[in-house]
């Protein structure tokens, strides 16, 4: 009678076949059950055994056999809660390991991998990909055009969390900032923010975005793009555009050191 609804909820064919029996009959025997079903004895016994595990039926001694009954059907609702609950358990899981599945699967078939991010929560969980790969007495390379002040709040959740996480993994990072107000500020707080930052005076270019960060950490490159109502990222991993780039922020590094010292 219901047995579509069942297997809309996780059951297979045989156990909605079951259960759906004993809510129409009560209490009864394997017995009855295998001589008014299709199903053939070891499944009957096999489902049964699975409906017990499930929470939903019940086995009791009645003139020395063995009677099957149903649990009440609210049994269902708390049968689907733990389905839901371990689906959001595993679903975080595979949040938290993905990283490392993607970054395997990119390793064996030598594509790089891309995703996109938009809106502020996604740039939270971009940046949360690349934190959670933090190992002690590594460094993140990064490009930056520090944000003007009234940009701050939209994203400091995701950005403070971000850089706790690094500097509680001592995880040390070199910034090539553009120069501005905001970048200097930034500049001052280095030491207690595990940081070194270079400034470059870029004051003749105009910039349409109101600011961002490129990061380039081990196999990873990443860069956060705020301006408006909009708020983007993109995330790579392959390691020989990260060596590209790494290589081009050195040379940067280098001749803005040099010409600081000059």
């Amino acid at each position: 009678m219901y047995q579509d609804i069942f297997k809309q909820i996780g059951f297979n064919k045989n156990e909605a076949i079951v259960y759906d029996f004993l809510l129409q009959h009560g209490a009864v025997s394997a017995g009855e059950i295998i001589k008014k079903t299709p199903l053939k004895r070891g499944v009957v016994y096999n489902v049964l055994n699975d409906l017990i595990k499930k929470g939903l039926i019940a086995e009791k001694k009645k003139n020395k056999k063995t009677i099957f009954n149903p649990l009440h059907p609210e049994k269902l609702r708390d049968y689907v809660l733990a389905k839901e609950k371990a689906i959001q358990s595993a679903k975080n899981a595979l949040e938290s390991n993905l990283p490392d599945i993607v970054s395997g699967f990119n390793l064996v078939s030598g594509q790089p991998g891309v995703r996109y991010f938009e809106g502020k929560n996604e740039i939270k969980k971009a940046l949360k990909i690349i934190s959670d790969n933090f190992t002690e007495k590594t460094e993140i390379l990064s490009f930056v055009k520090v944000l003007p002040k009234e940009f701050v709040k939209d994203v400091n959740t995701a950005f403070t969390a971000f850089i706790k996480k690094r500097i509680q993994t001592k995880v040390f990072t070199r910034v090539i900032a553009i120069k501005s107000r905001e970048s200097l500020k930034l500049q001052k707080d280095d030491k207690k923010s595990l940081r070194k930052t270079m400034l470059v005076d870029l004051q003749k270019m105009k910039f349409d975005f109101a600011g961002g960060e490129f990061f380039i950490y081990k196999n990873m490159i990443c860069a956060v793009i705020l301006n408006k109502n909009r708020y983007s990222a993109f995330l790579v991993e392959d390691k020989n555009i990260s060596q590209f780039l790494k290589m081009f922020f050195e040379a940067q590094w280098l001749l803005i050191n040099r010409s600081s010292l000059s």
